[in-house]
């Protein structure tokens, strides 16, 4: 009962269990994906209605430098200058390399990932811009990717897990997209990059109380290994920045700290 028919009515026979509910429209109906998380069907419930946006299909290909076909790639789309990746089922490429998406009206950078077992670095087409019209993106073709890896640990040498690890292509700052990017119980990472000029940021979980490290201008051209990379301890800072006067608080203000003996921020 995994199916709507033609009144757009189901129903469906689960175990008992707390479920996320995924509502995927047929790709030619151009109408957005919907994600329902931690719905409680432990008895008998109603939905009602579940009402899906109409959006633009978005189509395109996945190869390699040599225009062959990647199949199984993972597609992946967030909004452009960054935030939480959409929830897009189906997202992967086709034996022919092809593939399709229905997204809401935005502009949105949308990331290819190799299969695990296929060596490619990451490709994206950044700022792809639906309003509701249907968009075909250039091939996405995937640069031979290299071993990046390394190993985070504080100032006695204990594996830190759960360091984000963020690569920035030079000299325009394009984040390169990459999995398993963050450090595991022993503070290992390994991931694939292209051969390119980047700039690092390895940023541990804030209640560390460990600050991050970034390497600048860091030159790729092979397998790479860190080694040991080490955080030194922080201080926690906290306060509160209201307006004047209203004493509101100031949502979103930038903090700088700016170190007085050398000017660097």
């Amino acid at each position: 009962g995994g199916r709507t028919d033609s009144l757009g009515f189901f129903t469906a026979l689960v175990d008992s269990a707390v479920w996320d509910v995924s509502v995927i429209p047929p790709l030619l109906s151009r109408r957005v994906p919907v994600l329902i998380p931690g719905v409680d069907l432990r008895g008998d419930l109603a939905l009602g209605n579940i009402t899906v946006a109409t959006g633009a299909l978005v189509q395109g290909t996945v190869t390699d430098l040599g225009f062959f076909p990647v199949a199984d790639a993972d597609l992946d789309v967030r909004p452009a200058g960054g935030g939480a990746k959409r929830f897009t089922p189906q997202d992967n490429t086709a034996p022919d390399g092809s593939w399709g998406l229905v997204l809401p009206a935005g502009v949105w950078d949308i990331t290819a990932d190799a299969p695990p077992a296929q060596p490619y670095a990451s490709a994206t087409a950044w700022s792809v811009a639906t309003s509701g019209t249907d968009v075909a993106v250039p091939n996405l073709a995937l640069p031979p990717g290299v071993q990046f890896r390394g190993r985070c640990v504080n100032g006695v040498a204990a594996g830190i897990a759960g360091v984000d690890v963020d690569v920035d292509s030079l000299p325009y700052g394009r984040r390169l997209a990459t999995a398993n990017d963050v450090s595991d119980a022993t503070g290992q990472f390994q991931t694939l990059v292209s051969a390119w000029k980047f700039r690092v940021t390895l940023a541990p979980p804030v209640t560390t109380k460990l600050l991050p490290v970034r390497l600048d201008s860091l030159q790729v051209t092979a397998a790479t290994d860190l080694g040991n990379v080490v955080f030194p301890a922080g201080h926690w800072v906290g306060g509160t920045v209201v307006e004047a006067g209203t004493g509101l608080p100031i949502v979103g203000a930038n903090l700088d700290f700016v170190r007085v003996s050398t000017g660097a921020a």
